[in-house]
Parts: C-alpha cells; structure tokens; sequence
C-alpha cells in the first residue's frame, strides 16, 4: 500500500513538473519573440507577445516588464509606459543591475513625454476655443450682414412703392404694399402700419381692407384687427359708401 501511495505522488509530481516546463517553455519562446519583434520595430508585436507571457505565467517579472517599458516607449504610448515603470519598482530588487539602470533612465524620459503631451492638448484645447470664438464671431457678423442687407432691401422695396401711392381720409392714410410675396400696409412716412403677414391685401375703404390669408379671406380694420373672420368666400367687393361689402359664402 505505501508502495502504491509512493507511486501516485511521483506520478502526480512528475505531471506538474511537466506542466511548469511547458508553461516556462511557452513563456519563454513568447518572449524571445518579443525581443525579435521589438528589435525589428514592431512594437505593438512586442507588446502583445510579453502580454502573453504574463498569461502564460500567471504573472510578470522585471525582464518583462522591462522590455514593456522599453515597447510602450518606442509605440509612443507614454502611459502604459508610466505604468509598467511603476509596476516594475514591485520587481526591482529581483531584476540584474544593467536592467535596473536602463528602466530607471526611462523615469525621466517618460514624464518629460507625458508632460509635452499634456501641454500639447492644452494647447490644441485653446487653440480650439479660439477657433470657436472665431467662428461664431464670424457666424454672427454674417447673420447680422444678412439681416441689414434684408432690412436695405425692404426699405428700398418700400421708397420704390411710395412713389406711385396717395394717401388721404377714403385710405385712412394707409397704403398697401408686398414684399417677397407678403403683403402688409405702410403710412405715408414709409413706416409699417400693419405688418406683412398677409397673401394679399386690397387698399383701406370705409375703414376696412379685404385682406386673404392661407387662402381664406377677411377684412381687418386700420390696427389690423380682423373685423370680419377668415373663410372660404365664393366672392368678395369692395366696401360701399356705406360700410357694407357684398360677399357670398362658399
């Protein structure tokens, strides 16, 4: 029985042995890949293989993490190089003294790209806020041009159609204009009376103006003020002398 139980443990120990030298083994033919592949300038290549040494192991060592430092670095990817400096100080005391020395003048090299790279984004933030500002000055310069060469254009709509209106007591003083297909009334200042929101208006009679809009029509008086409701008329006249319109309904 002592002979059996002696027999199993050998047997057990000779698996896990055979285990731990093929891990170290796998590890090992990842890591020299690694070198090929960091010495080659393939450094993502380099990465990648020495993560799979730390798969392979269960963990990591300082010649591993050394070389990450030195990959990381070469990538430009001066994070990841911060934090495997900082993991190797867990390793240092286990590493050989030229590695210490190398990866410790990597301290220096590191923080000073970390450094750039932050002034460089605060950089490149405020030049974006100043391209911001720009732009929406220019924005706003644009839009404010846009509005007074509208604003020229209906003034000088409105001197081209005080020319050829009258005013007097039948109109209530009020003249119908249009202006990019709106019609509205001016005064005989050229100032607007009673706003552009209509499809068409007729002159003021009796103190009343046929007015359409949407479709429908209506009369307003001289406040604009709809006297009469907007509907679907079949026809509409002018006011007579005395107030009255004749109108049919559809």
């Amino acid at each position: 029985m002592k002979h059996l139980i002696l027999i199993v443990s050998l047997f057990i120990t000779f698996i896990n042995i055979g285990y731990s030298q093929t891990d170290n083994d796998k590890a090992k033919a990842y890591y020299l890949e690694a070198v090929k592949a960091y010495e080659s300038g393939n450094y993502s290549k380099a990465i990648s293989n020495l993560i799979e040494v730390e798969k392979t192991l269960g963990s990591t060592n300082a010649r591993v993490l050394h070389l990450k430092v030195k990959a990381y670095y070469a990538k430009g990817d001066y994070s990841n190089a911060k934090a495997s400096l900082d993991q190797f100080s867990n390793y240092s005391d286990s590493a050989a003294e030229n590695i210490k020395n190398e990866v410790y003048s990597y301290i220096v090299k590191v923080d000073t790209k970390l450094k750039e790279q932050r002034a460089a984004i605060k950089r490149q933030h405020e030049k974006d806020s100043i391209d911001d500002v720009i732009r929406r000055d220019k924005a706003l310069k644009a839009r404010q041009a846009a509005i007074k060469k509208a604003e020229i254009d209906f003034m000088n709509a409105i001197d081209e159609q005080l020319k050829h209106a009258y005013f007097n007591n039948e109109n209530e003083y009020l003249w119908s204009i249009s202006y990019n297909n709106k019609a509205g009334f001016i005064d005989q200042y050229g100032n607007v009376a009673i706003p552009l929101d209509f499809d068409y208006t007729t002159n003021f009679k009796q103190g009343l103006a046929w007015v359409k809009k949407n479709g429908k029509d209506g009369a307003i008086d001289k406040n604009g003020n709809i006297v009469i409701p907007f509907r679907d008329y079949k026809s509409v006249r002018s006011f007579s002398d005395n107030g009255w319109a004749l109108e049919q309904l559809d």
